[in-house]
């Protein structure tokens, strides 16, 4: 009886091709998890790679990756304003001396990095994001005994907003990296090279909050800066939690005083009691979701902490001249509203004519 014949190796699912470096899952940057796989035993689906990636053993089964588990030696999204860029440094690495043409921002996520800025040395740590300004001297040093990682993002001055200029020159150099921070990059970097003028305009975008972010990180809130430590644990509870029937409780709960030193220090920071900036609080919100949803007036009264929706109307009228009905009635004919803002909250200040810090 005949043997069965091989099957004949199909050559047009595998590339011959050079080694890529792939770190799994949990450990990136980490050398004991790393993988150096031939891409003539990867098999190649469109732009996805499958490996397996438990431990770095064969388990036979693959896990596909789209780029962004890839440990990038050199990646950059760009267009003819913003770039964003990751680098991947060798011990020993160096980048310069060179003059600063762009505004940038750079942040390690591994290794050290040490940068000369005219006569002034300064250390990069992990964990933080540092500015620097156009026509600025620099020479980057990187670790000599581990490899440094490192993203970045400029921005061409032209393209950056002159508010945003001035407010760059006066910042620090440097900023704790945030969470948004992070979940920025990582957006931009789930994106490919451009090939419509949309992606172009969302790098350009994205470009333009991260700087925003590290603005946002770097100018002190000017009433936040100066509140009181109870005030401001109160003011927190309120916006978290102001939906709540015993928020009032909770908030004065949190301020960690007597509630008669809280009034104090309320009336003196904010010119009105807890109870009335809660109510406040409360009725600007309900008016803003009149505008922005489409939720009856009794879904609106429960959800934002009233007793009943007479409650909410009162209050509506009082502060607005006019019943939610009208409101909501007015905004969606004219995209108009009477009297304050719908969708402005009080914020930290605003109980004295001050701007909402943090404000761009």
């Amino acid at each position: 009886m005949p043997r069965n014949k091989p099957r004949p190796t199909q050559v047009s699912t595998w590339k011959r091709a050079a080694a890529l470096v792939i770190v799994t899952r949990g450990e990136f940057g980490t050398k004991a998890r790393e993988r150096q796989c031939l891409l003539s035993q990867i098999p190649i689906s469109h732009h996805k790679i499958a490996i397996d990636s438990a431990g770095g053993r064969e388990q036979g089964r693959a896990v596909y990756y789209d780029g962004n588990r890839l440990r990038w030696a050199n990646r950059r999204m760009h267009t003819a304003n913003v770039v964003f860029g990751e680098v991947l440094y060798e011990p020993g690495g160096v980048c310069g001396p060179r003059v600063q043409r762009d505004f940038e921002l750079v942040i390690l996520h591994s290794g050290e990095c040490q940068v000369s800025l005219g006569k002034l040395l300064r250390t990069l740590r992990v964990g933080a994001v540092y500015l620097f300004l156009p026509g600025g001297q620099e020479h980057f040093r990187f670790s000599a005994d581990k490899e440094t990682h490192h993203s970045y993002c400029s921005i061409r001055p032209a393209f950056m907003p002159r508010g945003f200029q001035q407010r760059l020159r006066r910042a620090p150099f440097s900023v704790p990296c945030s969470e948004v921070f992070r979940l920025l990059l990582e957006a931009v970097f789930k994106l490919r090279t451009p090939r419509h003028t949309a992606t172009g305009t969302l790098i350009e975008q994205l470009g333009l909050c991260v700087f925003a972010e590290f603005l946002n990180a770097s100018l002190p809130n000017d009433a936040e800066s100066g509140r009181d430590p109870a005030v401001r644990a109160f003011l927190h509870h309120v916006e978290d939690h102001f939906g709540h029937e015993k928020c009032l409780q909770g908030a004065h709960a949190a301020a960690g005083i007597s509630r008669n030193a809280l009034i104090y220090k309320f009336r003196e920071e904010m010119g009105t009691t807890p109870g009335r900036y809660l109510w406040r609080f409360r009725t600007e919100r309900a008016a803003a979701m009149l505008v922005e949803t489409g939720h009856t007036t009794a879904e609106i009264a429960y959800r934002c902490g009233f007793r009943n929706p007479f409650h909410f109307s009162r209050l509506a009228r009082q502060r607005y001249g006019q019943s939610p009905r009208g409101l909501r009635r007015q905004a969606w004919s004219n995209g108009a509203v009477s009297g304050p803002q719908a969708g402005a909250v009080p914020g930290f200040g605003e109980e004295r004519g001050q701007t909402r810090p943090g404000s761009l």
